[in-house]
């Protein structure tokens, strides 16, 4: 486990500043070995490091002039709706898919299209699906960001630290961090099922 983590932090790494790197890889046939990698994680903290990596290398490989065509294949959408499926509350994942989507929409809008309108649109019902789950909550959420912002920041006039203050603030903090995940995330996708349904 630790020498493909470090394997693919440093891949990661090359990939982003040598287009050279990118042609190699490609070359070396290693776009199917990150398929397998990133289907053979779960979600522990360890996987989900490995998983960004790997989505890392393949959005690396989509910017890439002459690698792209590599990455974006039946294979590949089918892989990145499976990990929004999964990963549709890790926001690092989720973004990490999504622009993989959406670069796929920008270069390769027929073959994108054409892979979501198979076995009568599965892949395409089933992202619909994973944004349905995911509008409950961000409902929810947005409706928490909105009371949030209506509300005036209280300000401590004490010279005093009042811990219990603290407490409640740092824990305001996170939940208005994982409130504006939610809806970064949500939104992202929903954006993408628009714009794809568009002729």
């Amino acid at each position: 486990m630790t020498l493909i983590m470090n394997a693919c932090a440093n891949l990661a790494v090359t990939t982003r500043f040598s287009s050279k790197c990118c042609e190699n890889m490609v070359q070396q046939q290693a776009v199917p070995i990150l398929f397998s990698v990133i289907r053979g994680c779960n979600r522990s903290k360890p996987h989900m490091q490995l998983l960004q990596h790997s989505l890392d290398i393949l959005l690396h490989l989509a910017r890439t002039r002459y690698t792209s065509h590599a990455v974006f294949s039946a294979d590949c959408l089918d892989l990145l709706v499976e990990q929004l499926q999964m990963y549709r509350d890790q926001e690092d994942i989720f973004m990490r898919a999504m622009a993989l989507m959406n670069l796929m929409a920008k270069h390769h809008r027929n073959i994108l299209k054409t892979e979501l309108g198979k076995n009568g649109g599965a892949l395409f019902k089933r992202m619909k699906g994973i944004a349905t789950v995911m509008e409950r909550k961000y409902q929810i959420e947005k409706k928490y960001l909105q009371s949030c912002n209506l509300m005036n920041a209280s300000k401590i006039n004490s010279s005093k630290m009042d811990t219990s203050r603290m407490n409640v603030s740092t824990t305001q903090s996170a939940r208005i961090a994982n409130s504006n995940s939610v809806v970064l995330c949500y939104e992202s996708i929903a954006r993408f099922l628009i714009d794809i349904s568009k002729n």
